[in-house]
């Protein structure tokens, strides 16, 4: 079938893919096309359309149009603990800025050429991309995830990257998730291999991972203390509808619009009654906020060394 993929700027790119594709790979063959790196697509209704669906039960047709929504390459980008400030260009090259105190011994005076730069994410200390091919590149400290010599072979057709402070997690086409870096900040996911299949999302706090399966499970790995370790409530969720995360703790979306967290130090369980219908979530070094169905929002909440806000 064919689909027509249309940017704001009026370009637009025809692609072709089966009806029985996933709307992810549709996102893929459009990017392709059009050179640039997409969020997400919109129906002509306005209406998201979710990537972990097939363009049949998506209720996309033969010859629609959808529009793309399109990263702003110029933005910079850096992870909310690293040293390093990375820019993607309209390109797809990178452009870096390391802290002042970092020395060249570090890695700061090395960046391979990069090009067809699709995504970037940082350690505190190392910056890995993904290219349109899904080869992976890293650079920087050693000790901070800048080799992923041991993992290269493991790491094709990767999607998308998360991070730690100190490690990587990266997302391969077939739903396998592979880490490199610090052991002690996630880089150490061998008791959960098993269970890492079918994965569709990944986020860090600094020193621990957590992942979304397909199935609505959610797994995590890392420092315990910074939720690496999951509560029973976690462990026997199946409705994970999206996962954020703090420094020091994870946020849940649940398909009822409730938040369940873990971590170090933030309760939520006064909270629980404006945690209700919540429509997305966003988190900072140490504060979440919540979107609800209705737009209504309150001021920030304090619990112990962290804010919430609804």
């Amino acid at each position: 079938m064919r689909i027509d993929v249309a940017l704001l700027s009026g370009r637009t790119a025809s692609v072709h893919v089966e009806s029985e594709a996933l709307v992810q790979e549709l996102r893929r063959e459009a990017e392709r096309e059009l050179g640039y790196r997409l969020k997400g697509f919109v129906s002509s209704s306005g209406e998201a359309i979710s990537e972990e669906q097939t363009l049949a039960a998506a209720g996309i047709a033969d010859g629609q149009t959808l529009y793309g929504l399109a990263y702003d390459g110029g933005g910079p980008l850096c992870n909310r603990w690293s040293r390093v400030l990375v820019v993607v260009t309209d390109e797809g090259t990178v452009r870096t800025w390391w802290g002042s105190h970092w020395g060249r011994n570090r890695g700061r005076g090395y960046q391979p050429r990069l090009q067809d730069v699709r995504q970037v994410a940082s350690t505190s200390r190392a910056v890995a991309v993904v290219h349109g091919d899904g080869r992976v590149t890293s650079f920087g400290s050693r000790d901070h995830g800048a080799s992923c010599k041991k993992v290269e072979e493991r790491l094709v057709h990767v999607e998308k990257i998360a991070a730690t402070s100190g490690a990587f997690a990266a997302i391969c086409r077939d739903g396998s998730v592979v880490t490199w870096g610090r052991p002690q900040c996630g880089a150490n996911s061998v008791s959960v291999q098993s269970q890492l299949r079918d994965i569709v999302e990944v986020c860090g706090t600094a020193a621990a991972f957590a992942a979304r399966r397909a199935d609505g499970a959610v797994v995590s790995w890392g420092f315990t203390g910074y939720g690496g370790n999951r509560p029973r409530e976690v462990m026997e969720v199946r409705d994970a509808q999206e996962l954020c995360a703090t420094a020091h703790t994870f946020a849940m979306r649940k398909a009822d619009g409730t938040v369940v967290t873990w971590g170090h130090g933030l309760d939520v369980s006064h909270l629980q009654d404006e945690l209700q219908n919540v429509q997305a979530l966003c988190g900072t070094s140490s504060a979440f906020a919540a979107l609800r169905a209705d737009g209504t929002a309150q001021q920030p909440l304090c619990a112990p060394k962290h804010f919430w806000s609804v």
